[in-house]
């Protein structure tokens, strides 16, 4: 989570118009969802990855890291999806494995479905992480403004995401006391201090909220934070001329695939 939060504000694309940058995750997420097959999502992957690690400079191990979570959650769900039981009217199997009394196949409706679902899924995520790792939350703050989004949720926003980094860090310093303690040496010992540990927690939330309140109110809070806006670095035009051509690129896919390989 804290490396994410400083690459989102240190890399080559931090300091360009958060507006771009939400366009194209928006566009790239959209192609993903309303792909009928996985050739555009899969070119969807490849695109961000690329602008992500060639264009942003993010460390490409960091990003695998990245997609290694999604990645796992997607291939278990995926393969309820892959596998069907013999004899349920499934047709022609692709391969078979047998587990005991039960044998499994894979159908090619099946492997279809998962792997249209497997790349759908992934291409949304990869597309999400291209606005995540190249805006910072100031930037995105900034343009939920100039686009008239009601302030309190702008606020929620704020605070939501400064909290995450409070309760991470007073999570961690518990669990590191805890750990010391000999608190997780068995299964019952870690059972009964991982719950001790979301008790505390949850008191210290309460406890950190009341006081940022009571800081706000102290400093003029009437009901809306104020927050800094700050000029956005325009794109050199060489620059602009490439990812200009990349979004106009996007309905150019999106027609290809509708006519040669959606059904």
């Amino acid at each position: 989570m804290l490396n994410i939060d400083y690459y989102a504000a240190h890399n080559r694309w931090s300091h360009f118009s958060a507006g771009f940058k939400v366009a194209l995750s928006i566009t790239y997420l959209l192609l993903s969802l309303f792909a009928h097959n996985f050739t555009i999502p899969l070119l969807v992957l490849v695109t961000t990855t690329f602008l992500l690690v060639a264009g942003a400079r993010i460390p490409w191990r960091f990003y695998l890291r990245l997609l290694f979570l999604p990645v796992f959650f997607l291939g278990s769900g995926c393969a309820a999806v892959l596998f069907d039981l013999a004899g349920n009217g499934s047709g022609r199997a692709l391969a078979q494995f047998s587990l005991g009394p039960v044998t499994l196949v894979v159908t090619p409706n099946g492997w279809e479905t998962a792997t249209t679902l497997f790349f759908r899924s992934l291409g949304a995520v990869a597309s999400l992480y291209l606005l995540i790792l190249t805006t910072p939350v100031s930037d995105l703050i900034a343009l939920l403004r100039r686009l008239r989004v009601p302030s309190l949720l702008s606020e929620l926003m704020v605070l939501t995401y400064r909290y995450l980094f409070t309760l991470l860090e007073t999570a961690g310093q518990i669990y590191r006391a805890q750990d010391a303690r000999l608190g997780y040496s068995s299964p019952q010992k870690g059972m009964r201090s991982l719950s001790l540990l979301t008790a505390r927690l949850f008191v210290h939330t309460l406890d950190r909220g009341n006081k940022l309140y009571t800081a706000m109110e102290a400093r003029g809070y009437e009901g809306e934070i104020r927050f800094l806006d700050h000029r956005e670095e325009r794109l050199p035009r060489l620059q602009e001329a490439f990812y200009i051509g990349i979004l106009a690129l996007l309905p150019v896919l999106l027609t290809v695939g509708r006519l040669y390989l959606w059904p």
